[in-house]
């Protein structure tokens, strides 16, 4: 007799998240032999809404470079973006290239790339641990260092002269300008104040391998690291001095349901939140006012750090809101020059604003709102969301009179509505599914006020939730939509 496998449901992120897929095999194939066979249920961090825009948002960089590159090798050209979870380490988004099908190779987590000056914030936050602050001053002048020259003969020396991206030189300045500006010749002669021992020693406390370079080079982000282990590093300015290890597994479970097999990550407090917090507002300034400016989104509030390697091979860029953080990555896989005009600044950081990779993320599916008035949930959803609404009809799983009608997101997902018969004594309908609230979108501070006083002026009842934060405030709005709760944000 012929065996017969057992035939279990294909994964629901194979299609969605190849790299994921990849990578989640590889991590437990090794404790797990028959993990394609034996009818495991993997549970990730990963949110699909935020993966679709981490793609959209990799494409969208892409694309501009070959626009403005009409020699770029497309054969070679390709990035990465990892989305990760402040508080939590959780991996809600990775994207290990712009097209599975050409390439698998997961350059999120395989590809080691110089970080260049992405990597400057550590070293400020270093010098904030000493006792700087975002006011102190440091020269912005050139010196000249002589080296041993490598693969040369005994005592034969060769000459490092940095400088600044662009040239130029401004004297004395504060820490504040020289990340906001990323000026390389301030943050050598700062991690010279610092003494290189303290920052090596200091990195070491981090995390960071002890294979980096314990020389100036480190300064410029002169060694390679993945965008998931970088973004793992960066997790201590999202959660104020405490790195979180990237969790992209939650759980394993056998056929009958029993979990075998529980991730944590660990979580490791290496700095002051009150220190964090001043290498933070640098950062901050980064994005409104210098390098960073253009991942700069309307009513958001965005920390960041752009990092360009020598001769442009790599491209940076770092993005902190008060939840997340974005890790995006552009450079040739044989490690090959882009043009000379592509950079942090430039390549990467457009990608965190682009509003392709920003249209509302809710797919919903199979969302049940009760109400008493479909036709008034339909009409709500039509006007503020452009949504399309179905035909009301009556409901034929009910047999108390009730009715039923939908409305058709344009991001996708369908939102039900249902209008149980016979009931008048005003009480508020539970979510079918349980969900206790409904978030959406707005899109703009502009456009939730402007949602807001519709509300109000059609006789909605609303609650307004504005929310503050470190980096100051984020407006949201709670709709209370005929005892069911509606939260519209920006």
């Amino acid at each position: 007799m012929s065996f017969v496998p057992t035939i279990y449901d294909d994964t629901l992120t194979q299609n969605a998240a190849p790299y994921v897929v990849d990578e989640v095999i590889k991590r437990l194939e090794p404790v797990l032999p028959d993990l394609k066979s034996a009818g495991y249920t993997i549970e990730l961090a990963l949110d699909l809404r935020v993966q679709k825009m981490a793609e959209n948002a990799l494409r969208f960089g892409y694309d501009e470079i070959i626009k403005r590159d009409k020699d770029a090798n497309l054969s070679t050209l390709n990035g990465a973006m990892v989305v990760v979870d402040n508080q939590s380490g959780e991996v809600l988004a990775l994207v290990g290239g712009v097209d599975y099908n050409k390439s698998n190779f997961n350059r999120a987590t395989q590809s080691l790339r110089q970080p260049g000056s992405s990597f400057k914030p550590f070293l400020y936050q270093i010098a904030i641990d000493m006792g700087y602050s975002p006011m102190s001053e440091v020269a912005d002048i050139s010196r000249v260092f002589e080296e041993p020259k490598q693969g040369g003969k005994k005592d034969e020396k060769e000459i490092w002269k940095p400088r600044n991206f662009g040239g130029g030189m401004k004297g004395i300045v504060t820490l504040k300008d020289a990340l906001t500006h990323s000026r390389n010749l301030a943050t050598i002669n700062l991690a010279i104040d610092i003494g290189l021992n303290n920052v090596y020693n200091k990195l070491m406390g981090f995390g960071f391998s002890p294979s980096i370079p314990n020389d100036l080079s480190i300064v410029l982000g002169s060694f390679g690291i993945s965008p998931l282990e970088f973004a793992k590093f960066f997790t201590m300015f999202g959660d104020y001095g405490t790195i979180h290890e990237p969790i992209l597994i939650k759980s394993v479970k056998d056929k009958e349901g029993n979990e075998i097999l529980h991730f944590e990550g660990n979580a490791t407090k290496v700095a002051e939140p009150e220190q964090v917090f001043l290498t933070l507002s640098m950062m901050q300034n980064v994005v409104a006012r210098g390098t960073g400016a253009n991942a700069r989104v309307g009513g958001i509030e965005i920390a960041g750090k752009t990092g360009t390697s020598n001769e442009s091979i790599d491209a940076w860029f770092v993005g902190i809101t008060p939840e997340i953080e974005g890790i995006v990555w552009f450079g040739n896989d044989n490690n090959k020059p882009m043009k000379a005009t592509e950079g942090g600044a430039r390549t990467s950081a457009p990608c965190l604003a682009n509003k392709r990779a920003r249209r509302n993320p809710m797919k919903l599916s199979n969302v049940v709102i009760y109400t008493r008035d479909i036709k008034r949930a339909q009409d709500f959803f039509v006007e503020y969301f452009g949504a399309q609404a179905g035909e009301i009809i009556n409901d034929t799983q009910m047999n108390d009179g009730g009715k039923a009608g939908f409305v058709s997101l344009p991001e996708g997902g369908e939102i039900l509505f249902m209008m149980r018969g016979g009931l008048t004594d005003g009480s508020a309908y539970p979510l079918h599914t349980g969900i206790s609230s409904l978030t959406l979108a707005t899109g703009s501070q502009e456009k939730l006020r402007e949602i807001t006083m519709r509300i109000y002026k059609d006789g909605y009842t609303v609650r307004n939730m504005p929310r503050s934060t470190y980096y100051g405030r984020r407006e949201s709005v709670v709709l209370d939509f005929d005892g069911n709760l509606i939260t519209l944000t920006v």
